[in-house]
């Protein structure tokens, strides 16, 4: 590998327009770490051709066959570097400064990969954005490779360092979310989602694609897709298995489905509704070893939908008794009961009645008002809230 520290690669086409930005970005990175640029054509004109090749210290061909992970194991094995760190053509850093001082103070030495920020942004202006930390820095150890023919990762079974990952505050920006098209102006998603679906087919044990799938639904706002392929997932794989992140996304899609058709005016269905979202959310509560990182967080959100459903319940004539029956009811099935005590014999518990208090319901409730609409102002919220409250003390003890 010789005296190159860090190989950097990316895949282009030639159809981004953020290429040449996406170049400059990493200039100072090159200039103060021995770096290798690696760009590989997966089918650039001539002038594309004639940038990149002015521009990176080696281009790769690759022959498109809709499979990303491929395209990138090209460069992967290609690359002479200690270390590699990818991006896409469509991303541009906004600076490099921890990435620099990562590898000049030697800090790389004892980690074998690392994460930098990507910001998705939700519209061109700017303004709203999501920060996500992308593991797409590692060592070069043996077996690295990228898996995935979209949405790709790094599989790395060589790493022993117990999940330690260095995560670097640097960031790259990225709209391709909000563009909705790929660069050949073909809708991102209907390229993502048969591949996504055969990719599932194959790997039927994987959270990652159906969150991904997900994730694809989601910008088509195709929220049936959501809670879909969020029944799907939870029905083929052991909640216990999945990643938390992944688990509680499938959760909140299905809540999400519930309150919606229970918020319809229309639906005529709203007693079936009301009793299999009551039902789902009593299943969930009773995981009380799904409760993520002990933030409250996900308790939090969990909660909401809970008071979410008794309110939209309470808006129809004669459906609030009947989710306090059925509730009741459930609370007394001897299966639940059962996971309840269980539960209550295990550090991690958290009561069903501290969950649905209305201390944790508020805490997520400024989050969520701008998520489902202003329906519910917070004048509204508090006697629900209360009255639900007090209706689980009183269920609890009878």
């Amino acid at each position: 590998m010789g005296d190159i520290l860090l190989t950097i690669s990316l895949l282009t086409s030639g159809t981004r327009t953020e290429l040449t930005k996406c170049i400059r970005s990493l200039d100072r990175l090159r200039a103060v770490i021995p770096c290798e640029l690696i760009i590989t054509d997966t089918g650039c004109d001539k002038a594309h051709r004639e940038l990149i090749e002015s521009e990176a210290d080696r281009v790769l061909d690759f022959t498109w066959v809709n499979d990303f992970a491929a395209a990138r194991n090209v460069s992967l094995e290609a690359a002479r570097g200690q270390w590699y760190l990818y991006l896409d053509d469509d991303e541009w850093f906004e600076g490099t400064a921890e990435i620099e001082h990562f590898f000049k103070s030697g800090e790389y030495k004892d980690a074998q990969r690392a994460g930098y920020r990507q910001r998705n942004y939700s519209d061109m202006s700017g303004d709203k954005y999501e920060d996500t930390y992308v593991g797409r820095m590692t060592a070069m150890l043996p077996g690295i490779h990228f898996h995935g023919k979209i949405h790709e990762f790094l599989d790395t079974p060589a790493y022993t360092d117990g999940g330690e990952c260095p995560l670097l505050n640097d960031f790259v920006h990225h709209y391709g979310y909000v563009q909705g098209l790929d660069g050949t102006g073909q809708n991102r998603q209907a390229r993502n989602i048969p591949l996504l679906i055969e990719m599932i087919s194959e790997e039927p044990d994987c959270d990652r694609w159906y969150y991904q799938l997900l994730l694809d639904y989601a910008v088509l706002r195709d929220m049936e897709g959501v809670e879909k392929v969020s029944r799907m997932a939870l029905e083929t794989i052991p909640y216990k298995e999945m990643y938390p992140k992944f688990y509680h996304s499938f959760v909140i899609a299905i809540l999400d489905g519930y309150l919606r058709r229970i918020k319809d005016e229309n639906n005529v269905n709203l007693g079936n509704d009301l009793m299999a979202a009551f039902s789902f959310l009593m299943t969930i509560l009773a995981r009380t070893d799904t409760f993520g990182d002990g933030s409250g967080f996900y308790e939090g959100k969990v909660s909401m939908y809970g008071a979410l459903f008794s309110m939209a319940a309470d808006d129809r004539e004669n459906t609030i008794g009947f989710c306090r029956r059925y509730y009741r009811a459930t609370l007394k099935t001897g299966l639940v009961e059962e996971r309840v005590k269980k539960a209550a014999e295990q550090e991690n518990y958290i009561s069903i009645k501290t969950l649905l208090s209305e201390e944790a319901v508020q805490k997520q409730f400024s989050e969520m008002a701008v998520y489902f609409g202003s329906r519910y102002t917070d004048d509204a919220f508090s006697p629900p809230v209360a009255k639900m409250v007090a209706d689980a003390e009183e269920w609890a003890n009878d």
